[in-house]
């Protein structure tokens, strides 16, 4: 038999038990989505209402979720805590595995590597290569290497969406020269990230390697990125048309 609750305690909030426990865990999923509809806030007395429980139930539950800050109090009312961000962050695969699948099916449609990259710095780092299968020339890029945002193709999609004064403030007045190719000064490259913003495509022609190409496009975010597809250079005039048009498709994707 149950002992009775002690006094000052609340049955729902104490009980033993697996069902106990259960309860009190769905009671607290219930006050969180109810705060969830109500982003600006709630007093105790709408959170009992809109989830039909004793106010003395939702003080107790409100209480432990603050102290886990899940909820916080303040002037409006109760409103959602700063800990579901990090947590919902948690539960959501990353962006390379959210991305794969896509990616993927880009790679093989066009029969040529493809990768996704963020900004690190002044340098594009890589989050994902798909190498082509079915070529027996490809681009291999190495995996645990970052690349000056200045001379890549993703670098350059990633420096577009920034305006030029973020531009110039992040990567400063002298740029690496990899190849002759590379953009040989800043006012060089903010003409060419003005071009990318005009026609969403950012292009590698041989600036960071010699013999390499990309064509790269970037979405803005939560989590800026990049993808951009790697052709060598003697493929990359037959390819160019294919990839600007898969791209651009890939970007309008939702």
């Amino acid at each position: 038999m149950q002992e009775p609750a002690a006094p000052g305690t609340d049955p729902v909030c104490d009980a033993g038990g697996d069902a106990g426990g259960i309860q009190v865990i769905a009671r607290a999923g219930a006050i969180l989505r109810l705060l969830a509809e109500h982003p600006a806030g709630l007093s105790l007395g709408a959170i009992a209402r809109g989830t039909a429980l004793p106010r003395s139930t939702v003080q107790r539950i409100v209480a432990a979720l603050e102290a886990e800050q899940l909820a916080q109090g303040g002037a409006e009312g109760v409103r959602l805590g700063p800990a579901l961000p990090v947590l919902a962050a948690a539960a959501r695969p990353s962006l390379a595995e959210e991305l794969r699948p896509r990616l993927l099916a880009l790679s093989r449609a066009l029969g040529e590597c493809v990768v996704l990259c963020r900004a690190r710095g002044r340098e594009s780092g890589l989050l994902l290569r798909i190498l082509a299968e079915t070529q027996e020339l490809r681009v291999v890029p190495p995996d645990d290497v970052s690349f000056p945002l200045s001379c890549t193709a993703n670098g350059k999609a990633l420096l577009a969406l920034m305006e030029d004064a973020a531009v110039a403030r992040r990567l400063g007045p002298e740029l690496p020269r990899l190849t002759p190719a590379s953009p040989r000064d800043l006012p060089a490259l903010l003409e060419e990230l003005a071009a990318v913003r005009r026609t969403g495509l950012a292009y590698d022609l041989e600036s960071h390697s010699a013999g390499i190409c990309a064509i790269a496009v970037a979405r803005p975010g939560p989590e800026p990125h990049s993808v951009a597809v790697v052709v060598p250079a003697v493929r990359f005039a037959l390819q160019r048309a294919r990839v600007e048009e898969a791209l651009l498709e890939w970007k309008e994707e939702k």
